[in-house]
């Protein structure tokens, strides 16, 4: 993988997570993303479409994320930055949503992507 910055950036993290096992042609379902301030931070809710899919939550933070939120298994939490990188398994159809707690109160962007499997 590379990664092209079109400008100077400061603070630059990149992170990347292989999952496999799901649908080759249409993978993507819902999608999310929020910010604020607050000790916990959270994605915002997603209604899936399928019974059966993955989903992959990323957040950044001003502190640092301290573990993984309800139901979620932890990938990551970058260092020196604090960020997280958090999965989870769905089998049924649902609103779902993705938080994560910090070390502190601070300013955070969290953001939660739902994948299908094969044939949902």
């Amino acid at each position: 993988m590379t990664v092209t910055l079109n400008a100077p950036t400061r603070f630059v993290e990149v992170r990347i997570a292989e999952y496999s096992g799901l649908d080759r042609t249409n993978p993507l379902d819902v999608n999310s993303s929020a910010s604020g301030t607050s000790q916990t931070a959270n994605s915002g809710p997603v209604t899936t479409t399928s019974a059966n899919e993955l989903l992959v939550a990323s957040g950044t933070t001003q502190t640092l994320f301290n573990g993984s939120g309800s139901g979620y298994t932890l990938r990551t939490i970058t260092q020196p930055n604090g960020s997280i990188l958090q999965d989870r398994i769905v089998t049924s159809t649902g609103t779902y949503e993705a938080p994560a707690p910090q070390v502190t109160t601070s300013n955070w962007v969290m953001q939660l992507v739902t994948f299908r499997a094969p044939g949902q």
